[in-house]
Parts: C-alpha cells; structure tokens; sequence
C-alpha cells in the first residue's frame, strides 16, 4: 500500500491525536479543577510535558514502529522509559526525592504508553502492512538462498 493512501494517511492522523492526547492529558487536569491558579498549572505542566513528548516521546515511538514493535506491553515499557528518563530533570533534589519520584514517573510513564497503544496502534491495521514503516523493512530483508 502506497504511503500516500488514504488509509494510511487516516493511520497517521490517529497516531498524531493519540500523540496529543496524552501529550496534554496531564496538564489539562488543572483546567478541570477550576482552581484559579489552574492556568499557571497548566502552563507549567505543559512546558514539561510538551518538550518531553517531542524529544523522547516522538524518537522512541519511531524506534518502536520502525522495528515493528507494536504490542501494548512494548508500548508500556517505552513509556516507563521515558518516565524513567524524566526523573533527571529532578536529580538534584536528593535521593529522598528520587526515591519518591522514580516509581511515580516509571508508573506515570507506562500509563501513557498504555493510552497511546490504545488510542494510536490498537487495532490500527495500516501499521501491520509491510509498507510501513519502509525506513526498516528494506534493510531487514534478505535475499533467498542461492543468489545475492
């Protein structure tokens, strides 16, 4: 299938809003409250959230797709990585902090990958054909016994 059908296209737009979805899940909480301060959480919240979705959120769904990793419990474990790697940014708060935090952001990690299998990949049969992701098809293919 061409990677201009309109199957495929209507593939990656389910991608893209499951990506948004949970990309703003977290900070659109504080909006429902309605706290006064839920606009500054929101904004705080999603200045985290957004560069994290951009920088590890989007290189490891490509990693995931591209070599053809698409059960929930490999998306599941993407996003704990991912939690994982979040905790860095507080590392400087002392291992008391970490110890709280590092369970918090793995689980909070996984619940994300979890919800963006559901929402993008499940059942998204476009992504199960051999024509995409064609970045890594290509070069896992071998040629028969006897030639090449």
């Amino acid at each position: 299938m061409p990677a201009s059908s309109p199957v495929a296209a209507i593939a990656m737009l389910r991608i893209a809003a499951a990506f948004l979805a949970v990309t703003l899940a977290c900070p659109l909480l504080p909006l429902l409250s309605g706290r006064a301060s839920a606009s500054a959480e929101f904004v705080a919240l999603a200045g985290f959230t957004v560069p994290v979705a951009v920088f590890l959120g989007l290189p490891v769904l490509a990693l995931l797709l591209w070599r053809g990793w698409r059960s929930w419990w490999q998306f599941g474990l993407g996003g704990a990585a991912i939690g994982a790697a979040c905790v860095l940014a507080f590392a400087a708060g002392g291992p008391l902090l970490l110890l709280f935090l590092v369970p918090n952001f793995i689980g909070i990690g996984a619940v994300h990958g979890l919800v963006f299998w559901v929402l993008g990949v499940w059942h998204n049969g476009s992504l199960d054909r051999p024509a995409w992701p064609a970045i890594g098809a290509a070069g896992r293919r071998r040629a028969p016994r006897g030639q090449g």
